[in-house]
């Protein structure tokens, strides 16, 4: 068991590994983008989480995602972004790259955003936070 800077133990299950978080800190730059409307959502093709973790196979999914983590859940099931898939799906249907359209679109993408900064381990404050995107 590994110790904190204040000497409390850390369970090994608390802690991100690198490359895991870097892939976090690509995913919450991916939505601050498209809350701030310079970015589109591309879905997997630019997600840094699903590069890292998606598999189009039913028995592995997501297997090491925080998202997943979170919402025992595979493919973002469970997570904010199943109901922005939803929303921009029946507001514009299938495009290449969604972008926010509308006050309840940039909503749903907030709270996507909130969401995945919420899966930042527990040591990074909100200023790091800000600064890890």
């Amino acid at each position: 068991m590994r110790m904190s800077k204040n000497e409390a133990p850390i369970a090994e299950q608390d802690v991100m590994p690198p490359k895991t978080l870097r892939a976090l800190r690509g995913a919450i730059a991916k939505w601050k983008g498209i809350v701030a409307g310079t970015q589109g959502d591309k879905g997997t093709r630019n997600c840094s989480l699903c590069k890292q973790f998606y598999r189009n196979d039913d028995r592995l999914g997501c297997r090491g995602c925080p998202v997943r983590a979170a919402t025992q859940r595979d493919y973002c099931l469970g997570s904010p972004h199943e109901r922005w898939r939803q929303r921009m799906e029946a507001k514009v249907g299938y495009q290449e790259s969604w972008r926010v359209c509308d006050e309840e679109s940039r909503a749903l993408a907030q709270a996507e955003l909130d969401f995945l900064e919420s899966l930042l381990p527990p040591g990074c404050n909100r200023t790091e936070r800000k600064r890890a995107a």
